[in-house]
């Protein structure tokens, strides 16, 4: 069963329902849910898998040929999860928290569909209210001008050195 012909929905009932949009019909339900379903996202590589996100933050991978469910990913975001995308042809699920202002790439390789975090880029939880570029020249990537890093804080109790240049030089300061 590929995912051409399938339409799938989730709802608030914590329920996953796979249809077959040319019949008519539905297929299987998908059940233990972690909270309201909130996105969906077909994998797009050959591999009968659908991801669904919870309003828990949680993702969870199923087999829709085995109708199982293969692997979950408690926490994957703090609080709901707004939106899940595969990269096309890979096992790489992008998803986009609403509560925390992330996104994370996740990579489902494992054996069992297990997933693994790949790389993370967020922003304030909460409105930034000060937003600043440092301009000490000294600084990796500054050249003589500077202001190739950023310094913000928020409201939702950080202070975040950002590069302009290169996310692995980012570090988040927090009181939580």
């Amino acid at each position: 069963m590929g995912a051409a012909g399938l339409l799938v929905a989730g709802g608030y009932d914590q329920l996953v329902k796979v249809w077959d949009a040319r019949m008519g019909r539905c297929l299987n339900e998908l059940a233990g849910h972690s909270g309201s379903v909130r996105c969906l996202a077909f994998r797009t590589d050959q591999q009968p898998w659908l991801v669904s996100c919870s309003e828990k933050g949680h993702v969870h991978v199923w087999h829709l040929e085995k109708r199982e469910r293969l692997a979950s990913v408690h926490g994957a975001h703090e609080g709901a999860i707004a939106a899940a995308h595969f990269v096309r042809g890979t096992s790489e699920l992008i998803t986009a928290g609403a509560a925390d202002n992330a996104l994370r790439a996740w990579v489902f390789d494992r054996p069992d569909g297990g997933g693994r975090l790949l790389r993370a880029r967020a922003g304030h939880a909460a409105p930034p209210s000060t937003v600043i570029f440092h301009r000490d020249s000294v600084m990796v990537g500054g050249g003589p001008s500077g202001q190739a890093m950023m310094i913000t804080s928020g409201a939702d109790r950080t202070v975040r050195l950002a590069s302009l240049w290169s996310a692995q030089q980012d570090v988040e300061l927090s009181q939580r």
